[in-house]
């Protein structure tokens, strides 16, 4: 029912669907991306400090939210280039699932259960990364980015790709992309395509997971793990 939305010198303003404005405020921080919490309590401000600082809906500082990728290189703090925070609306994978994903451009990303989890999952992509995103029910996360690869020549060539991971960190799947640079990552609704905007082209690339269960003859056949 609201829209935030805020700009780089740190003015954010919220307002409701039809168009009311309901508050706004100046938070003396430069501003590069924002994200409500699934329940709508919360909002996410990243700064271009890589600073994640959690507000209130009303606009009040609640806290910073930690982040143990930053806490072991103090020198060097690589940028945050994607936050998605997963909404639940197709359920969830497991009730301890991560939903927050923050993707940082050396190739790190911190998959965290909500805005103040002290164990966060932490990944390392290896790659440049430009973009995180969820698909429709929150089992995997596509992050995509370039790795430099040594040809047998000896010569290094840039490769984009996209890694796909469960909410847990497990790797599932790399997928090679032709061209430089991925600069957009979107999902097709039922999660078996997904979109890739490279240079001036648009590449589409269907998914196949591993199903569990198949049919035949008017069978459902299925398989289960017994506890």
């Amino acid at each position: 029912q609201k829209i935030c939305i805020c700009y780089e010198d740190g003015a954010v303003i919220v307002g409701s669907v039809h168009g009311d404005r309901l508050w706004g405020s100046e938070l003396k921080m430069e501003l590069m991306f924002v994200a409500w919490s699934p329940d709508g309590r919360q909002i996410v401000f990243v700064t271009t400090d890589s600073d994640v600082n959690i507000f209130d809906n009303k606009g009040n500082k609640i806290s910073q939210m930690r982040l143990p990728l930053l806490e072991k290189m103090p020198d060097a703090r690589p940028d945050i280039i994607a936050i998605h925070w997963y909404d639940g609306m197709e359920g969830h994978v497991s009730p301890d699932a991560p939903t927050l994903a923050i993707a940082f451009s050396a190739g790190h990303v911190q998959l965290s259960r909500h805005a103040n989890d002290e164990n966060p999952v932490l990944l390392d992509t290896e790659m440049a990364l430009t973009q995180a995103r969820w698909n429709a029910n929150g089992s995997v996360l596509a992050v995509s980015g370039s790795q430099v690869t040594q040809l047998p020549s000896g010569e290094e060539k840039e490769v984009s790709m996209v890694q796909f991971y469960t909410p847990h960190g497990v790797h599932i799947r790399t997928l090679k992309i032709p061209g430089r640079g991925i600069t957009a990552l979107t999902w097709e609704g039922s999660g078996l395509r997904i979109a890739l905007a490279v240079e001036s082209y648009i590449y589409f690339a269907n998914l196949r997971p591993d199903y569990r269960w198949g049919h035949f003859n008017n069978t459902l056949v299925f398989s289960f793990n017994r506890p």
